[in-house]
């Protein structure tokens, strides 16, 4: 899971408001204001929060466990209702997918891990696509139990330079 993620000079991370409801919270560095996104109307309240950047803005994966059910909601901001949520993405996994969303694409697909390799889901098919054939090849000793997935993670690479002024 992502904790936090920067998009245009503001923070964003899964929070929760006084009633103990999950929220996204966003805090602006240009203007110093701390706000309350909510989610979702019909987010479950026991799922896992996963935000990552997706073109500019934020996406937020919702598993719904008991059906291998994947969610994908993007953050956008109208100009007249503020930030509203659009559902990008409704699919059903097959049961040997893992639950997390490893990473999104620069074409804005998700990364999910199934056994011994990474796939990504066709936003406009909703078709699962193999990324990465096989990671078996990587290691050359598997430290691991046969059937479960040895320990990876993904990173985006990011360009950037930050200029302290003290």
């Amino acid at each position: 899971m992502k904790d936090v993620v920067f998009i245009n000079g503001a923070a964003y991370w899964v929070g929760f408001d006084w009633e103990e409801n999950k929220i996204l919270v966003c805090f602006d560095t240009k203007t110093d204001i701390l706000s309350e996104i909510p989610l979702p109307d019909w987010v479950e309240h026991d799922h896992i929060p996963v935000i990552y950047p997706f073109d500019q803005s934020i996406a937020y994966f919702v598993w719904e466990r008991r059906v291998n059910h994947l969610d994908m909601w993007v953050l956008k901001d109208d100009l007249i209702d503020g930030f509203i949520w659009e559902k990008k993405m409704c699919v059903c996994t097959s049961e040997d997918v893992g639950e997390e969303v490893m990473g999104v694409r620069n074409n804005g697909e998700p990364i999910l891990a199934k056994l011994n390799n990474f796939i990504t889901y066709n936003l406009d098919s909703h078709e699962a696509n193999d990324f990465v054939d096989s990671w078996d090849c990587w290691t050359p000793e598997f430290p691991y139990a046969e059937g479960f997935a040895p320990c990876y993670v993904i990173s985006p690479f990011v360009e950037s330079l930050v200029l302290f002024d003290i």
